[in-house]
């Protein structure tokens, strides 16, 4: 079994790792000629942790599959969710997020994953593939889930973008979108928000107190968003390095989008108040609260956001997604 795959291409070259199918080390040539790798990377790599860190935390990342898709805490929830009771998970973001997947090398630019779940998991594999695409700076990825029996499961991806160090030196440029919903509970760290209500815009989540799409932010905080009926598309624009970075999905498959803002503000092992990153997180999920919170009673649930996706055993589940850089001044398509 292979450790990792490297792929390479006209426009760039990247890495898929064996433990969750990682995909990372992303390197993209722009026109210009010059070299972006906008992923991130968590500080704590290669150094010894607890033994006890899951293995999904400790090679923190590039870019996953979350099946099914899931972190929760174990504080109560907050506001409309109050009463409501997650479940806590030994495998944060699922089996596949934390062991190692069966690589296979299709060609230079091409390269599948696949794991095969436990026999009492209703879910029977994952399957992934990433390619380069030619001529341009870009990469497509395709996930496919199979099932041993009909089920729903919270769904998720999960690409993780560098920020650059700077306060406001990038920007993060949103599609169309519907309500934003706040995390209802302890997000690791102090929220750059306060706990409130679904809201229409950005502005009513900052109340005017300062530009919220500008990263990172000057005070240190742990922030989780949900934006919900999102067009599929997401762009982070790092001015400091001219150039912007643009995830595209299928908003059918995947309707919600999550934001994870981790602005230093996580101060447990091995966080250590370093951590400076952007999780833009494509999901059908109730925020990442897990396989016990996608029913009916949930907030979301009862606003008409789907948090789960139906499988039968008969009929594969399959989404595509891609990631790609340009200058500022062009927008990826």
């Amino acid at each position: 079994m292979n450790d990792n795959c490297t792929l390479r291409w006209d426009c760039g070259s990247a890495k898929v790792m064996a433990m969750g199918a990682l995909l990372t080390d992303v390197i993209f040539e722009l026109p210009d000629r010059r070299l972006v790798s906008p992923l991130h990377k968590a500080p704590w790599l290669g150094k010894d942790l607890p033994p006890d860190t899951p293995p999904l935390l400790a090679h923190l990342q590039g870019e996953w599959p979350c099946v099914p898709f899931g972190a929760p805490p174990e504080a109560p929830l907050d506001g409309a969710w109050r009463g409501l009771h997650p479940k806590p998970v030994r495998q944060p973001h699922g089996y596949g997020a934390n062991h190692p997947w069966i690589l296979t090398q299709d060609s230079p630019n091409m390269v599948t994953a696949r794991i095969d779940y436990p026999n009492n998991s209703p879910i029977a594999s994952l399957s992934r593939q990433v390619r380069g695409r030619p001529g341009e700076a870009a990469l497509d990825i395709t996930l496919e889930i199979r099932v041993r029996c009909a089920t729903q499961v919270p769904v998720g991806l999960h690409p993780v973008f560098r920020l650059p160090e700077a306060v406001g030196a990038a920007r993060l440029i949103l599609g169309r979108h519907g309500k934003i919903w706040s995390y209802p509970s302890d997000s690791g760290g102090v929220s750059a928000f306060e706990y409130r209500e679904p809201v229409a815009t950005f502005e009513d989540l900052a109340n005017g107190a300062f530009d919220p799409l500008n990263l990172p932010y000057r005070a240190a905080s742990e922030t989780l968003l949900l934006l919900a009926d999102t067009e599929g598309q997401v762009s982070l624009q790092n001015n400091a390095e001219n150039y912007r970075a643009t995830l595209t999905w299928d908003a059918e498959a995947l309707p919600s989008l999550m934001l994870w803002i981790s602005n230093m503000g996580r101060q447990s092992t091995p966080w250590q108040g370093q951590h400076l990153a952007l999780g833009l997180e494509p999901v059908c999920a109730p925020f990442d609260l897990g396989q016990a919170m996608i029913g009916p009673e949930t907030p979301l649930a009862k606003a008409g956001t789907k948090t789960a996706v139906s499988i039968h055993p008969d009929t594969p589940w399959r989404t595509h997604y891609a990631i790609g850089v340009g200058p500022c001044a062009v927008p990826f398509a």
